[in-house]
Order: C-alpha cells, then sequence, then structure tokens
C-alpha cells in the first residue's frame, strides 16, 4: 500500500572510539515513516564489530663498542589511539654481548606490554646493533745501546685487549739500531701488529725511543824518561775502544816535568784535548802516564880514570887494549887514582893520579918496526919548553919537553912517543904535549870538563858520557 520507513533508531555500546575490539549489538527502535500505525512493528538487533587498530614497535637501532656488552632498551611504537601505551617490550640481538665481534647485528623486539594493546594488531620492526672496533694502542718500548753494537728491537706494550685476544708479534724499526748510528735519540716504529682477535680493534701505534749512548774509549799517555836539563816534547799515547774506523789523530799532552828546569823525578803526564774522527760517540776516559826525570850522569872516580886515560892513550892504542887492571880509591883530599900498566902490544902505558899535587904520567916504551924506533917522551905540568927531534937512520929519535906547575888540583903529565922514518929517510915527527889541568877540589864535575875542555874529542870513547 505505498507504505514506507523513512527512519529508525540506532545505537550499540560499540559505536563509539573507545570501544575495544570486539563484538557489540546494535539495537533499532523508533521507526517512523508512513503507514506505519498499520503496522506491528517489531525490531532486530545487529552486530557492531571493533577490530584491532595496527600498532607497529620498532627496536631502536644501537651500537656498542667490541668488548663491551649493549643496553637494549629503545624501541618507538605508532599507531597507539585513545591514550593507550606501551610501556615494554622485549628487544634481543646476537651482538649484545661483550663477546660479539665488530660488525652488524639484528634488535628484535617482542613483548609489547602496556594499556589497550589487546586493541591493536601489534608489529615489531627490527633495529641494528652496530660493533664498533675497540682502541688498542701498541706501544714500542724504549731501548738503549752503545755506540758500535747493534740494537734488539724486541720490545713492546698493548693496552686496550678485550677477550683473551693477544698481540704475538709487531714490525719495531729504528734508523739508530745498527752498529753505525751515532751517538742521540732516534724513534723506535712499531707496525704490522699480528695475534688473535686482532680484527676487532682499531689498532694505533706508539713510537719508542732509541738512545745511542757513548761508547767508552780510554786514552792513556805513554810512559817517558827524559834527562834533567833537556827539554822533552811529548808525542806519546795509546788508544783503547775506537770503533767503526773512528780515529784519534791528536792528543794534548802535557807535564810539569817537560820543561829543561824540571828537578829529577816523576811526574805526571795528563793526556787532554783528543782531536780526531767521530770523537763525539764515545765517552773519552784519559789515563795518565808517568814521567821520569833523571839526573845527569855523575862522574865517577872510575869514569875519571877513563877519561885520563882517554885523553893520554892514542886512539890507535886504545883500540888494540887487552887488558887494564885499575885500583880506584875516592879523590878525596888525600886519595890516589892508580891505573897499573895497560899493556897495549910493545907498549907500556901507566897513568896514577893523586890529589893535592899530582902527576899522572905515561910512558911509551920503545916500539920498534922495520926499522923503526921511538924513545920515550916524558911531558909534566901544564907549560912545555923546549922541543928537539932529530930524524936519523940509527938509534931513533928522541925528543923532550919539559916544565913544571903547581895548583891545588891535580896535574897529569903525559909522555907521548916519536917515531923516526924509515932508514932516516924521513925526519922524525913529534906529536904535540898535551898537558891537563884537572881540579880535584870542588867535585868531579869540575875535572871532568876540565879534561874536555883541553882534550880533543877521542874517537872510539864513550861521548856520551860527556856533560852538557
Amino acid at each position: 500500500n505505498g507504505d514506507s520507513v523513512t527512519g529508525v533508531t540506532l545505537a550499540s555500546s560499540g559505536a563509539g572510539t573507545a570501544a575495544s575490539v570486539g563484538s557489540y549489538l546494535v539495537v533499532a527502535n523508533g521507526a517512523t515513516g508512513t503507514g506505519l500505525s498499520n503496522y506491528s512493528v517489531s525490531y532486530a538487533t545487529g552486530t557492531l564489530t571493533v577490530n584491532p587498530a595496527a600498532l607497529t614497535i620498532t627496536a631502536s637501532g644501537v651500537s656498542k663498542t667490541y668488548g663491551t656488552s649493549a643496553n637494549l632498551t629503545g624501541y618507538s611504537s605508532s599507531g597507539l589511539v585513545n591514550g593507550d601505551s606501551v610501556t615494554g617490550v622485549t628487544l634481543a640481538s646476537s651482538g649484545a654481548g661483550t663477546a660479539a665481534s665488530v660488525g652488524s647485528y639484528l634488535v628484535v623486539a617482542n613483548g609489547a606490554t602496556g594499556t589497550g594493546l589487546s586493541n591493536y594488531s601489534v608489529s615489531y620492526a627490527t633495529g641494528t646493533l652496530t660493533v664498533n672496533p675497540a682502541a688498542l694502542t701498541i706501544t714500542a718500548s724504549g731501548v738503549s745501546k752503545t755506540y758500535g753494537t747493534s740494537a734488539n728491537l724486541t720490545g713492546y706494550s698493548s693496552s686496550g685487549l678485550v677477550n683473551g685476544d693477544s698481540v704475538t708479534g709487531v714490525t719495531l724499526a729504528s734508523s739508530g739500531a745498527g752498529t753505525a748510528a751515532s751517538v742521540g735519540s732516534y724513534l723506535v716504529v712499531a707496525n704490522g701488529a699480528t695475534g688473535t682477535g686482532l680484527s676487532n680493534y682499531s689498532v694505533s701505534y706508539a713510537t719508542g725511543t732509541l738512545t745511542v749512548n757513548p761508547a767508552a774509549l780510554t786514552i792513556t799517555a805513554n810512559d817517558a824518561t827524559k834527562t834533567a836539563g833537556l827539554e822533552l816534547i811529548l808525542a806519546g799515547y795509546g788508544i783503547s775502544g775506537l770503533l767503526n774506523s773512528d780515529s784519534v789523530t791528536q792528543v794534548a799532552l802535557s807535564s810539569p816535568g817537560a820543561t829543561a828546569s824540571a828537578a829529577p823525578g816523576n811526574y805526571t803526564i795528563t793526556p787532554s784535548a783528543a782531536v780526531g774522527t767521530g770523537l763525539s760517540n764515545y765517552d773519552i776516559r784519559y789515563q795518565t802516564g808517568v814521567l821520569s826525570v833523571t839526573a845527569p850522569a855523575v862522574l865517577t872516580t872510575s869514569t875519571l880514570q877513563r877519561q885520563v886515560v882517554a885523553a893520554v892513550v892514542p886512539t890507535a892504542s886504545l883500540a888494540a887494549v887487552t887488558s887494564v887492571v885499575a885500583t880506584t880509591s875516592s879523590l878525596g883530599s888525600t886519595g890516589s887514582l892508580t891505573s897499573a900498566a895497560t899493556s897495549v902490544g910493545a907498549t907500556t902505558t901507566s897513568v896514577s893520579a893523586s890529589t893535592g899535587t899530582t902527576t899522572a904520567s905515561t910512558t911509551t916504551a920503545t916500539q920498534s918496526a922495520s926499522g923503526q924506533s921511538a924513545s920515550g917522551q916524558s911531558t909534566s905540568g901544564q907549560s912545555t919548553s923546549g922541543t928537539s927531534s932529530s930524524g936519523s937512520g940509527s938509534s931513533g929519535t928522541s925528543s923532550s919537553d919539559s916544565g913544571s906547575s903547581s895548583s891545588s888540583g891535580t896535574t897529569v903529565s903525559s909522555s907521548t912517543s916519536s917515531r923516526s922514518g924509515d932508514g932516516g929517510s924521513n925526519g922524525g915527527g913529534q906529536a904535540p904535549a898535551q898537558t891537563f889541568a884537572v881540579s880535584s877540589s870542588g867535585g868531579e864535575g869540575g875535572v871532568y870538563n876540565q879534561l874536555q875542555m883541553t882534550s880533543a874529542p877521542i874517537q872510539g870513547t864513550k861521548q856520551d858520557e860527556r856533560k852538557q
């Protein structure tokens, strides 16, 4: 009949935003329309279904350093409504432990707790856990060596190892490690560490210091001797400890005994100021030497006797001396010096000397050869008067000199021989007489000096006995 329902009142407890997920009745009543009075109206309920809302919970990304544990607490959520909340999420990662190697690991979220979450279809998104390398510092150890030796570079230390990881080897190098490295400080550079678990580290290297210390060099002044009155130039020294072709080319040597005025005794020779190549690489130690200054030779009575003999006996005869027997007593105020006969072929020479007024004389006996003869000549004192000589082919030539002198010292007279020519063809030649004034008072030095001043040098005698 054309009747109609133009409206119905519908109501449901699940219709509001706060309705939780679930099913709710939808109740109809109060229908309106045309011709409805003609109807007995009944109402049937419907169903309102509240479906879960989408809720996404995402684990936060996190990082940690190798050897540490991760604190997994971070997450975020998306889709919550009506004041609902997520108060907790379980997060887990295989990289969270301290033993996890360097790298990236998933952080898994689940088990969210909170309010109103039953109204949600919860999904979980993973996060990322990054394990970063730990810091490992390897430091080369300091080392020292002596110049001229090589360094054994093996020492190092490490800082930052965890989890039982180890460094088993490190390459160490230094420009100062060789034997030729000069004294000073050099860097010891470490690199190339090997070991276990080192890929989990960011390895840094710290240098060490190699110190090259000076080597010991000893310079020793050589001992020396000299006679008082002479100046000595010091030049001798010894060296111990040079290396690497280094050299000492000069050493200053000094001693208070080196001067001519130094008295007899022992003096220190001090070396210093060495000059050479490479000497800055040494700890130079100087060892002193000893300079022994000896007194000049002292003229003794036996020396006087030898000088007297040397003065009065011809050199040729001295060379042929076969035996000398001397009896000597000190040349004191009453002493005497007597030389017994000296046999020289057919020539006999006697020397005598005594203090006070004394005569030392020589007599040369006749020597004949091939018709030659020579008669003795005597000389006394310090003055000579008259000399005669003649040459003949018969009995030879005689010569005589006479004179006298007196002094407080010792007078030495000598007799030399003259020889005649062969068969009288040559005239006899007489050797000039030699007179020696010898003073025994005041010490032997005067005796010696006077002998030397009035006597010509004698070949073949010990000239180094002369007093300088």
